[in-house]
């Protein structure tokens, strides 16, 4: 089992992260105003009351709160689309101003009338903007499903279908926002078409590996990199094409990016915070506790039943050499599944090994990236918890069967930065060994729960619910966090 403190001191490392990705720090830090100049990254721009600002995503409206505060009189008008109850009764501060607008929407992170609608209201006021006005776009996680406007002859319905089928049949980030921008009238650097000639500076805080900026948000302010018929084989590779209209058929067929490159000439894009930040923050942390540490991935992504499996391996490779000192060469084949499954790059893996042969009995590995559920049941839950639920249950067999569970202790925490995992009120949850014994004491039958997606309903009803990570909105959103913790005597 996995005792109090380490529960407490996992939470506390996760709080750390988002606290690292906090929009108002990020704009503070590497933002600037000096009388009519703006520094963003010492790069400058010359502003004279001329400034406009959209934004949409889980962080913009604190990121717009900064920026106001920056920017102050030089800004004219804004607009910002955030999630539905996303704002706190206490935050105020662009609510009561007149010459900003504030709409939420897209529960559960799918588009609606209430994104759609507020989509309208910015594209209304782009459209007016001259050559000497400048356009500042907040952009964050979130960010596709509250910018919003089908293409025509779509309707919003048959979007929200698509993004649905896309979602439980399993589809990762990046295979969403292609076909999001080939079915939008404002994604896939569309919404830049529209600012044209205005100057726009795009702000972001990503939620995608690897930062691809034409994929945060489905990069509206940015040139679209997808090739004509990729958003069509996604619906083919997923068997969606008998569910969806002839005319999104259509669309898709005939895709071209056709938006001309003088549009994007006075564009630029800065990356201000991602997941990576968030996951040395957390090193850093553990650190200063005079714990040992290592990022081991910041690229995780595939099904939540491969993760959860490679994660349980690996847990098994590090007891080992904890308990017994067996040699590290052992492992080479595991080594090369685990870089494959889980990202990890060899010198990461090298530099676990320095650790693991240092003597030490503890250690927190940490990963970052964002897992994919294919949904088959009826439950309700997200991808975190249920890396989390899945993972209880393959430690639990695989120390059982390698009779290794003698003086060890096991736990991992999953959660999104955002503090939202699918439909529910919960970031993730923690999962170690010995919870699938405790867990059939308690009537509970996690093979069930797993194949009906009903993580959620599990962790809430184990334990009184103690093990699930209750957040709330946090404000940011820089993908997902895996903290591993192992410990083992000889």
């Amino acid at each position: 089992m996995l005792n109090c403190e380490t529960k407490h001191f996992l939470r506390l490392i996760f709080k750390s992260m988002v606290q690292s990705v906090k929009p108002r720090e990020l704009i503070r830090s590497q933002i600037k105003v000096f009388g009519n100049t703006l520094i963003i990254h010492d790069q400058k721009f010359n502003i004279k009351q001329n400034c406009y600002i959209t934004g949409f995503g889980k962080a913009v409206y604190e990121m717009g709160c900064e920026v106001d505060n920056l920017l102050k009189d030089h800004i004219r008008k804004g607009i910002f689309i955030v999630p539905e109850g996303s704002i706190g009764a206490e935050n105020h501060h662009l609510t009561d101003k007149s010459n900003y607008k504030v709409f939420q929407g897209a529960r559960d992170n799918i588009p609606d009338m209430n994104s759609y609608h507020a989509t309208e209201e910015v594209m209304k006021l782009i459209e007016t903007l001259t050559h000497d006005d400048l356009l500042l776009v907040l952009i964050s996680g979130g960010g596709s499903a509250l910018l919003s406007c089908p293409t025509q002859p779509l309707n919003l319905t048959e979007k929200i279908n698509i993004t649905k089928l896309l979602a439980r049949s399993g589809a990762d980030i990046k295979e969403l926002n292609t076909v999001r921008k080939q079915l939008s009238a404002v994604k896939g650097g569309r919404l830049a078409q529209l600012a044209y000639p205005c100057q726009v500076i795009s702000l972001i805080l990503s939620d995608v590996i690897d930062d691809p900026i034409d994929m945060i948000a489905s990069g509206p302010t940015v040139k679209n990199e997808d090739k004509p018929g990729s958003g069509l084989k996604i619906l083919e590779k997923y068997s969606l094409l008998d569910q969806v209209s002839n005319d999104v058929i259509k669309v898709l067929s005939e895709y071209t990016d056709n938006i001309e490159p003088v549009v994007f000439e006075r564009n630029q894009t800065f990356i201000l915070g991602n997941n990576s930040k968030a996951l040395y923050s957390g090193k850093e942390f553990i650190e200063e506790n005079n714990k040992k540490c290592c990022v081991l991935s910041t690229n995780v992504e595939g099904s939540v039943e491969n993760v959860s499996e490679e994660l349980a391996k690996l847990t098994q490779i590090v007891i080992e050499q904890l308990k017994n000192g067996i040699p590290i060469v052992k492992y080479k084949e595991s080594y090369s599944d685990l870089i494959e499954h889980l990202c990890i790059k060899k010198e990461k893996l090298n530099e676990l090994d320095d650790i693991l042969t240092s003597g030490v009995k503890e250690l927190f590995l940490i990963l970052g990236g964002e897992t994919t559920v294919t949904v088959k049941g009826k439950g309700k839950g997200g991808r975190n918890m249920e890396l989390a639920l899945r993972f209880s249950q393959k430690i639990h067999n695989i120390l059982q069967s390698s009779h290794l569970s003698e003086g060890i202790s096991v736990g991992l925490l999953c959660a999104g930065t955002d503090g939202i995992d699918g439909p529910t009120d919960s970031a993730g949850a923690i999962a170690y060994y010995g919870q699938e014994d405790e867990a059939k004491k308690q009537g509970l039958n996690t093979a069930a729960y797993i194949s009906n997606n009903d993580s959620y309903n599990f962790f809430r009803n184990y334990n009184n619910g103690q093990d699930l990570i209750v957040t709330g909105h946090t404000g940011t959103n820089v993908m997902d966090v895996i903290i591993l913790y192992i410990k083992a005597v000889q």
